[in-house]
């Protein structure tokens, strides 16, 4: 008998680290953020509503992501809710019976969440992802967050915030007033005109063919812009700034700890120019009044009007005009 049960001792140990490594992939994939799916499966719920005039879109889900768009020349909103279960043989329970789905109208107030009722702390809980999709008329203003997934909106005009505490934000062709926050992800911005806030704690920034009034941060990633126009502030607390400017509106203003700073600006217009780094790259193609050294520049070009100002730590300033 005693050997019988060190046999089956010796077998057990034996079995554990083959265990844990089957396991290791799914615990993985659960903790992380869902990736984007084409809905091809057949949505969960689907509930249709109609708005008279600009209306509101709040959304709430504890784990999914998040897809808004327009639909032209309409005034109803459908919500479709998609869901996807984890490993499922592992959960503590195989309904849904420990979540709370609102999805209903409130005026011109339409509200799609999804919440625990009770949280679930064990190794085995269940792990479901719960994805909007959503379509909605051109003009209305959206409120959506997610703790734990990717963010998409686009084609509306209204006040548009967005967060997510571990996924990504992807903004196109937007008019209005807009904010964007995320804890680990990246941000991108397309094609969008208005006032324009974005902030991540671990991602990069880029914006595209977009203008206004802009004001990124990000504390651990980089910040990008291309064709863009108006007034734009940035801090990258360790990465490199980059900036192309078609238009430039009241100034602009770029800080980064220990990055590199590279700031393209038209040519004909002209800058009142503060910038300092490790090293100062910068050869003025018009008329340049001021102190300009290896480190430091301060002046006037073409005889200034708007304010540039760029700052590193240890990095090096690149200014162009073209």
């Amino acid at each position: 008998m005693k050997k019988q049960q060190a046999t089956y001792h010796r077998y057990r140990h034996s079995l554990l680290p083959v265990l844990c490594l089957l396991l290791l992939p799914l615990i993985t994939s659960a903790a992380g953020v869902p990736e984007w799916t084409d809905h091809n499966d057949k949505p969960y719920l689907v509930k249709e509503f109609t708005v008279d005039g600009a209306g509101i879109l709040k959304t709430y889900t504890l784990a999914g992501n998040i897809e808004v768009q327009s639909v032209s020349n309409t005034n109803s909103v459908r919500v479709e809710l998609y869901v996807e279960r984890g490993y499922a043989i592992w959960s503590e329970s195989r309904n849904l019976d420990n979540y709370r789905i609102n999805i209903l109208q409130r005026g011109n107030e339409i509200i799609a969440s999804v919440e625990e009722k009770k949280r679930s702390t064990g190794l085995f809980s269940d792990r479901v992802n719960f994805n909007f999709r959503i379509y909605l008329p051109e003009r209305m203003s959206t409120e959506l967050k997610t703790m734990g997934g990717n963010i998409r909106l686009s084609n509306v005009r209204g006040d548009q915030m967005v967060k997510t505490s571990g996924g990504n934000i992807e903004l196109n062709n937007l008019t209005g007033k807009v904010g964007a926050y995320t804890s680990g992800g990246n941000i991108r911005i397309e094609r969008s005109i208005g006032t324009l806030f974005a902030q991540s704690d671990g991602g990069n920034i880029n914006i595209d063919h977009s203008e206004g009034e802009m004001r990124v941060r990000t504390a651990g990633g980089d910040i990008t812009t291309q064709h863009t126009r108006g007034t734009f502030i940035a801090r990258a607390d360790g990465g490199n700034i980059k900036g192309h400017f078609t238009e430039v509106g009241q100034g602009i203003s770029m800080e980064t700890g220990v990055g590199n700073i590279v700031v393209e600006l038209p040519g004909e217009a002209g800058y009142d120019i503060t910038a300092s780094g490790s090293d100062i790259n910068f050869r003025p193609t018009g008329n340049f009044s001021g102190t300009l050294n290896a480190r430091n520049v301060e002046g006037s070009l073409n005889s200034g009007g708007i304010s540039v100002v760029l700052r590193t730590s240890s990095g090096t300033v690149t200014i162009k005009t073209n």
